[in-house]
């Protein structure tokens, strides 16, 4: 901030995003340098500009982006650590959840996914540690440890080799 020059914004100031989120300013340090709050049960910080607060164009990471079910959640590491798995996490959502992709693949029409994996950073957190998540060619299998079953789940869920999973 230049003396004499009032700032763009300040602390405190709300601002509407395009999908419908109020958020709050809780810190500023220049217009290219700011921290808003969403303003609703999830809370999430995230950093962005002025511009982008005004236009409402700041992501909410808990709305329902993908697939119109899924978030992405807050992942503990950084996106390209986490884009192999977030592409396992999302075919996961597609199978389930796209008419098309059902329609392909109609045994899928049974299966269902636990709660918390609807979160992407749930699911993330999960998978890092699972022998091949970040091995190319393995593949999500939910019904290798218990044959038959139709819920992706932490206890049902392992990955194993495409030519296995085939």
């Amino acid at each position: 901030k230049k003396p004499g020059y009032p700032a763009t914004a300040k602390v405190g100031d709300t601002h509407q995003t395009l999908e419908g989120y109020t958020v709050e300013i809780i810190e500023y340090t220049d217009a290219s340098n700011i921290k808003l709050k969403f303003l609703d049960k999830n809370g999430a910080v995230v950093k962005t500009t002025i511009q982008a607060a005004r236009n409402g164009s700041v992501s909410n990471p808990y709305h329902k982006s993908v697939y119109g079910v899924g978030c992405y959640g807050e992942p503990t590491d950084d996106w390209i650590t986490c884009k192999h798995i977030y592409m396992t996490w999302a075919g996961m959502i597609e199978r389930v959840h796209v008419v098309q992709a059902l329609d392909k693949r109609p045994t899928y029409r049974q299966c269902s996914i636990i709660d918390q994996w609807y979160n992407f950073a749930n699911f993330y957190e999960w998978a890092k540690y699972q022998i091949g998540s970040k091995t190319p060619k393995w593949q999500l299998d939910k019904d290798i440890i218990c044959k038959g079953n139709k819920l992706y789940a932490p206890e049902f869920c392992a990955y194993v080799p495409s030519q296995l999973n085939a």
